[in-house]
C-alpha cells in the first residue's frame, strides 16, 4: 500500500471516527459546529484528492455522518414531543434532566414530560438570583397549571469543589472540611438549605456518605476526587454528619440525597468514564461503608442515588443503578427501604456505553425498582431513553414497577406537602421510660451503632436541647458526638 493510500485511510478513518461520535457527550462543547465542519472538511478533502474517485466519495460521506446523526436525533425529539400525552406523562414522572436551553425544557414541562429538572453552572451563566428564580417559578407554574404534582428541582452542591450554583448561592467549604474546622453540620446545612431554598431548588445532591478510605488516591480520577469529597474515614462520623444535614433540609421542606451507592470509596476507577466494581465481601460493606446510608435513610426521608458500580457477590452482571438484586433484593428487600431511589447520570460512560444505549438501561432501571432517572450532563439522550421506554409499554413486569415508583414519588410529595417540620427525632429512639428500640437500631445491626444510639439517647435525654435551640435535638441518634 502507497503512502498517499495509507495517509487518505487514515484521514477517511478520523473524519468517519469523528463524525460517528459527533453525538457523544463527551464531545458536547462541539455537537453544534461538528455537522458544519466535517462536511466542509469531507468536500476539501474530496476536492483535493478529485482525482481518486472513490476515495473523494468517502470522504464526501464521511463528512456528511454527523448531520445524518443529528437528523436521526432530531427525529427522536419530535417523536417524543408528539408522543401520547398520557403516556408520556406517566413515564415523564420518573425522569429528572438538565437542560441547556429553557425554551426545549418548557415543552418538555408544558406537556409533563419529566418530573424533574437539573439546574447547573450553564444554566445560571450572566444571570442574577431573581432571574432564575424566576425562571424556576414559571416551570412551577406551568406545571401546576396541568393539575401536576410539583417538579423536583435539583442540583449538585455539595460545597467546596462541587458547587453548581456558586456564587449565585455562597460558596461553602466541603463539608468534611467544615467539619474539620470546627463547624457543625446543623449550621452548614441551614446557610445551603436556606439559599437554595431562596432559589427555588427543592432537591440537593448532598451529602457525599462515601467513606474516605486511607489508599484511596484520586488524583487519577478527576472528576470523582472521592478522596476530596468525603467527610470521613469512620463510618459513625459521616453517619451522624448525613442524618442532621439531611433533617436540617427538611425542616425547610427540602430533600438531600445519600451518594453514591454501593460506595466510591473503595472502587479503583472514575466512574465517569468506566463502570466501578467492589470486590468487597457484603458483610464488610454493612459494617463499614453502607452503615452510613442504611442509618440515614432510617432515620430520615433522604433520597438515595446509585452509582453506576458493580458488587459482583450480589449481581455478577449489572451496576448498582440498574439491578434488581440489589434494589429490589437489598434495599426494597432486606433494608425495608420505600423512600425514593434515584441514579447517577445516564450520561457516565458506564450507561450510554451499554450495549443499545441509555434506552434499554432506562428500562432496566425502572424494573430494577428505581424511581427517578438522572439524565443531568447530555439532555439529548433523554429523547433516546423515553422513545425507547415508549416503545416497550405493556411489554414484561415493568408496568407493575411503574406503579409502584408512582406510589413513592406521590408519598413524598404528599410528606412534603404537609409542611416543613420533621419529628423530633428523639421520639423514634425513646419510648415511655427506657430507650426503646428505635429504627436505626432495628435498620443497622451492629453492636458498635447499638452502643452508639444508646450513649446518644441518654446524650439526648440529659440535655433536652440541641444546638439550634430547637428544644430536643433532632440529631440522629447514630453517633456520639454533640452537634
Amino acid at each position: 500500500m502507497g503512502k498517499s493510500r495509507i495517509a487518505l485511510s487514515l484521514l477517511l478513518m478520523v473524519l468517519g471516527g469523528v463524525g460517528l461520535k459527533s453525538r457523544s457527550p463527551f464531545l458536547l462543547a462541539w455537537r453544534e459546529t461538528l455537522p458544519w465542519i466535517l462536511p466542509i472538511l469531507g468536500a476539501a478533502l474530496a476536492w483535493k484528492f478529485r482525482g481518486r474517485k472513490a476515495w473523494a466519495i468517502a470522504l464526501i460521506l464521511a463528512g456528511l455522518i454527523p448531520l445524518g446523526l443529528q437528523r436521526q436525533a432530531d427525529s427522536l425529539r419530535e417523536r417524543v414531543l408528539a408522543a401520547e400525552p398520557a403516556a408520556l406523562r406517566r413515564l415523564g414522572r420518573h425522569f429528572l434532566v438538565g437542560y441547556r436551553d429553557f425554551a426545549e425544557l418548557e415543552a418538555l414541562v408544558a406537556r409533563g414530560a419529566v418530573g424533574g429538572v437539573f439546574v447547573t453552572q450553564r444554566n445560571i451563566q450572566g444571570k442574577t438570583a431573581a432571574q432564575v428564580r424566576a425562571e424556576l417559578r414559571r416551570l412551577q407554574e406551568i406545571q401546576a397549571s396541568q393539575g401536576l404534582p410539583p417538579l423536583y428541582i435539583a442540583t449538585d452542591q455539595e460545597g467546596g469543589p462541587v458547587s453548581r450554583l456558586s456564587p449565585l448561592v455562597p460558596a461553602q467549604p466541603s463539608l468534611a472540611v467544615w467539619l474539620r474546622a470546627g463547624g457543625t453540620a446543623q449550621a452548614y446545612a441551614d446557610l445551603q438549605a436556606r439559599a437554595l431554598a431562596d432559589l427555588g431548588v427543592n432537591l440537593n445532591f448532598s451529602p457525599v456518605v462515601d467513606l474516605r478510605h486511607p489508599d484511596q488516591d484520586g488524583r487519577f480520577h478527576p472528576h470523582t476526587r472521592i478522596d476530596q469529597r468525603a467527610i470521613s474515614a469512620d463510618p459513625l462520623e459521616v453517619a451522624e454528619a448525613a442524618t442532621t444535614y439531611c433533617l436540617a433540609f427538611e425542616r425547610r421542606g427540602l430533600r438531600c440525597t445519600l451518594k453514591h451507592f454501593p460506595g466510591l470509596g473503595q472502587v479503583a476507577v472514575d466512574t465517569h468514564l468506566r463502570e466501578g466494581r467492589l470486590e468487597i465481601p457484603r458483610d464488610a460493606l454493612e459494617a463499614a461503608d453502607w452503615l452510613p446510608f442504611r442509618a440515614t435513610l432510617a432515620a430520615s426521608r433522604a433520597f438515595l442515588m446509585l452509582g453506576h458500580v458493580r458488587v459482583p457477590e450480589l449481581d455478577p452482571e449489572l451496576p448498582a443503578s440498574l439491578s434488581p438484586a440489589i434494589v429490589r433484593g437489598l434495599i426494597r428487600g432486606s433494608w425495608g427501604h420505600e423512600g425514593v431511589v434515584i441514579t447517577d447520570d445516564f450520561t457516565m460512560g458506564p450507561i450510554q456505553g451499554r450495549p443499545g444505549g441509555v434506552g434499554p438501561a432506562a428500562r432496566q432501571a425502572l424494573e430494577a425498582g428505581v424511581d427517578l432517572i438522572l439524565v443531568s450532563y447530555d439532555p439529548e439522550l433523554y429523547y433516546e431513553a423515553m422513545a425507547y421506554l415508549l416503545n416497550a409499554r405493556g411489554v414484561g413486569q415493568w408496568e407493575a414497577r411503574l406503579t409502584e415508583s408512582t406510589r413513592r414519588l406521590r408519598e413524598d410529595l404528599d410528606r412534603r406537602a404537609v409542611g416543613h417540620q420533621v419529628p423530633d427525632l428523639l421520639d423514634l429512639f425513646v419510648g415511655d421510660g427506657d430507650a426503646a428500640v428505635g429504627p436505626v437500631v432495628e435498620a443497622v445491626r451492629g453492636p458498635e451503632i447499638r452502643r452508639a444510639v444508646g450513649q446518644a439517647v441518654d446524650h439526648d435525654r440529659a440535655a433536652g436541647r440541641d444546638a439550634a435551640g430547637l428544644g430536643r435535638r433532632g440529631v440522629a441518634a447514630v453517633g456520639v458526638r454533640d452537634m
